[in-house]
């Protein structure tokens, strides 16, 4: 699946990367030719705004803007398939930290 600038998706959860990927001796997450670090599992989960595209090693990468304001590189594995009135749906003008912050 290809996403576009400005499209707002849901990272998956850390535990649900743990689970296909395994995690290594310190605790990060290998994808492919990737990495999920552990220093960025709070943002697993969350809404992300994703900033741009590009292709990295042959597979789609994407940069974020994470629910916390940090910009994050992740790849089409680590996010969740968050599509049409769904997604639409989780772009609600007044969704606050406190509603992101309860969903963890």
């Amino acid at each position: 699946m290809t996403y576009n600038i400005d499209d707002t998706v849901k990272l998956r959860s850390w535990d649900d990367l743990a689970k296909e990927f395994g995690e290594d001796n310190q605790g990060d997450i290998k994808i492919g030719e990737g990495w999920a670090f552990r220093s960025n599992k709070h943002c697993y989960g969350h809404l992300a705004t994703i900033m741009e595209r590009a292709n990295f090693n042959h597979r789609e990468t994407y940069l974020i803007r994470t629910w916390d304001g940090h910009l994050m590189t992740v790849n089409i594995a680590e996010i969740d398939c968050v599509t049409g009135t769904v997604q639409n749906e989780a772009v609600h003008p007044i969704l606050t930290f406190a509603d992101l912050y309860s969903m963890v």
